[in-house]
């Protein structure tokens, strides 16, 4: 099956104190700009690809609760040590009433996000596909983010068939999903095949018709 590319966003969000609970509100107004362009937020299924997400709150957590001791740690960052917590936040603010799936990994994580987006669609609705990074370090957060529909008008299209062992040119799933929204912003075609194979293959210019064209 194929699908359209509706739209892509990258950002990166400079360093900031408190940035894990900065960052999915930073995020959040960045996709509903983008779904707000004559999409029905509600037909939107969420699936999100992390590394780290939930990391830089733990750390922070506890290591108040070690300097204080636990009773004088800050219940604030709780919420956000889980991983899938920045995408609960996503949903929540854009009103997404479609799945909402946080998978941790490298490259096999973003892979699997494209694959069970591609077989929401199945059912003629539309996904959202990102990837965000929260170091530990509390460096700059970098995140991308893609806009798939069944059908339509768009970029670059996705295709999902079997592409062999090659399963990309990067294991930062940020890094990876600039690589394939750019494609597909340019026009190319960017093949997935699945997670267990670990596959992804790029074409040139030209092939990102729309399904049917």
């Amino acid at each position: 099956m194929s699908a359209v590319c509706l739209w892509y966003w990258e950002g990166e969000l400079p360093p900031a104190p408190d940035q894990y609970e900065i960052a999915p509100a930073w995020l959040a107004q960045a996709l509903g700009q983008r779904i707000g362009g004559g999409w029905d937020p509600e037909e939107f299924g969420l699936f999100l690809a992390t590394a780290d997400a939930g990391a830089q709150a733990s750390v922070a957590l506890w290591a108040e609760a070690i300097a204080q001791g636990p009773g004088f740690a800050s219940p604030r960052a709780f919420p956000w040590t889980l991983a899938s917590s920045a995408a609960g936040h996503l949903a929540q603010a854009l009103g997404l009433h479609g799945p909402v799936v946080t998978l941790v990994g490298g490259a096999e994580a973003l892979l699997a996000c494209l694959d069970h987006a591609m077989t929401y669609l199945d059912g003629g609705r539309l996904a959202i596909v990102a990837a965000l990074s929260l170091p530990v370090e509390a460096r700059s957060a970098r995140a991308a983010a893609v806009g798939l529909a069944r059908e339509g008008e768009g970029m670059g299209v996705v295709r999902r068939a079997a592409v062999g062992a090659d399963r990309g040119r990067s294991d930062d799933v940020v890094a990876l999903l600039r690589e394939v929204g750019r494609a597909l912003d340019s026009g190319q075609a960017v093949t997935i095949g699945h997670p267990d194979e670990g596959g992804m293959r790029w074409e040139p210019p030209g092939g990102g018709r729309p399904p049917g064209g």
